[in-house]
């Protein structure tokens, strides 16, 4: 794991790197999945931010969330980070073209596209999590192996991001209303085995 926020007690510290978020408009803190208050980030059309910095320096990356979905609208992020409009771009929406339908889209500098078949649910907390090994995208829901792409080789370079948005791209579309919890990064691929063990 190379970053990891909890969200708890108020607090978006990055457990792991130096990371830090800022709370940025309309979120707040609310309670997590098991009633603990202050312990999820509640983004109510809002935002938060990490510093620039190089998240993604391999072939391959996870990315975990418990997340509550409550209303989300076209084309927005669980995360983007880039460096401009498809500039660099790695980035997770929760809903391309149609509520609750995940994929990942990476701008390095030809454009990667994964569009998930199964969708997220709404009103309940859910277990999401992608992985990225350079070839094969994943995407599992509660642990479940719900979508998957083979490809050709996609290779991601390792540079600073400077736009790096939690529930939000760099520009002013596609606000999400979710609650989420336990943001992990991590610079590998984990099996599904390891996603279920998390």
């Amino acid at each position: 794991m190379t970053h990891y926020w909890p969200f708890t007690n108020n607090q978006m510290t990055d457990q792991i790197g130096t990371a830090n978020m800022t709370q940025g408009a309309s979120t707040k803190f609310t309670s997590d999945r098991f009633n603990c208050p202050n312990s999820a980030l509640a983004l109510n059309g809002g935002w938060a931010r990490v510093p620039a910095g190089i998240y993604f320096s391999d072939p391959q990356f996870t990315v975990s969330v418990w997340i509550l979905p409550h209303q989300l609208g076209t084309w927005c992020r669980l995360f983007d980070f880039g460096n401009g409009w498809r500039t660099d771009n790695i980035c997770v929406t929760l809903a391309a073209g149609n509520p609750l339908q995940p994929s990942l889209f990476l701008y390095s500098p030809t454009e990667y596209a994964f569009i998930s078949s199964q969708y997220l649910t709404y009103d309940q907390w859910q277990f999401f999590a992608i992985t990225f090994d350079g070839v094969n995208s994943i995407f599992y829901i509660n642990g479940t192996q719900v979508a998957k792409k083979t490809d050709q080789a996609y290779s991601l370079p390792r540079i600073t991001r400077t736009n790096c948005y939690i529930g939000k791209p760099f520009d002013a579309a596609g606000y999400s209303y979710s609650f989420l919890d336990d943001l992990r990064f991590y610079k590998k691929a984990l099996t599904q085995q390891e996603i279920v063990n998390e």
